[in-house]
């Protein structure tokens, strides 16, 4: 779990600094919603990721939920930009030709889908005992 947790803290700063590099800030003018989607991810992943640094009993779910957000997130961003790349054209103002783009979306993409499954599977192994 300690590597979902540095990846909460790293991704959680790093989406909305790498979304906004990549577009610049004059894109809150243009397309605000996905610039509000990568900001909103990392405020997910820094809230689920305080709570588990600070042992709150709602943190597995927390991160749970955090990550299952950035994995539906990513999920249409990597692979409706990498769709859009195969048939060469523009969709929802993603370049086609921005490889490097759908290179970290894939990454990220990957990393959410094991960070969903780990934090799942700690959830479920650190359950509370009813008795």
């Amino acid at each position: 779990m300690r590597v979902v947790l540095i990846l909460s803290y790293l991704l959680g700063i790093a989406l909305p600094v790498l979304e906004t590099y990549r577009r610049g800030f004059e894109h809150w003018m243009v397309n605000s919603m996905t610039m509000a989607g990568d900001y909103l991810m990392g405020a997910v992943l820094l809230v689920a990721a305080l709570a588990f640094s600070f042992n709150k009993k709602c943190a597995g779910v927390l991160m749970v939920i955090a990550w299952s957000y950035v994995l539906g997130v990513m999920n249409a961003a990597f692979w409706g930009h990498l769709e859009g790349a195969i048939r060469g054209i523009t969709q929802c103002d993603n370049d086609p030709l921005e490889f490097k783009a759908i290179a970290v979306k894939g990454v990220i993409w990957g990393l959410a889908l094991m960070s969903v499954y780990l934090s799942a599977r700690w959830l479920y192994l650190n359950k509370p005992q009813i008795q």
